[in-house]
């Protein structure tokens, strides 16, 4: 039982039975990626759509989005505030797509687009990149607001 291991072992059951980190397996398997992006973009539809509408980000001269993807909240937010600007910032195998995907909003001239091999960041980190930029960072977390 793969669940089993991972609360015990507290690692992922998907590299407990391939060997192998998700996203080393997605370097190797761009299809599976794409696939998964996909699947983490229809997750955001509903309340990427509702956060982008209801959320003020008036003032916000920059938003980071930080580990959600190829951006599609991050696009949703800029076409409806178009002096805003954005970072896109995620794994390299995950950010691949993302220029494509951001062209495809018009939005390549103004979300920056920078990967990492780790998105770990300590407190002190976070505190140091969010308090010039507003930053969204995991599933619907807004981190800070600047």
């Amino acid at each position: 039982m793969e669940l089993e291991h991972s609360v015990r072992a507290g690692t992922p059951a998907f590299e407990h039975v391939n060997g192998i980190q998700l996203f080393e397996y997605f370097d190797k398997h761009p299809n599976e990626l794409e696939l998964f992006a996909e699947a983490m973009r229809s997750f955001s539809v509903a309340t990427g759509a509702a956060m982008a509408e209801t959320y003020d980000f008036s003032g916000t001269r920059t938003l980071a989005d930080i580990g959600r993807s190829q951006g599609f909240v991050l696009s949703l937010v800029l076409q409806k505030y178009p002096d805003m600007r954005g970072i896109l910032f995620d794994l390299p195998a995950v950010v691949k797509g993302a220029p494509s995907f951001i062209k495809s909003y018009g939005l390549e001239s103004r979300i920056d687009v920078r990967s990492a091999i780790s998105l770990s960041l300590s407190p002190a980190e976070q505190t140091l990149t969010c308090s010039s930029i507003s930053c969204m960072i995991g599933v619907m977390r807004i981190a800070c607001a600047f």
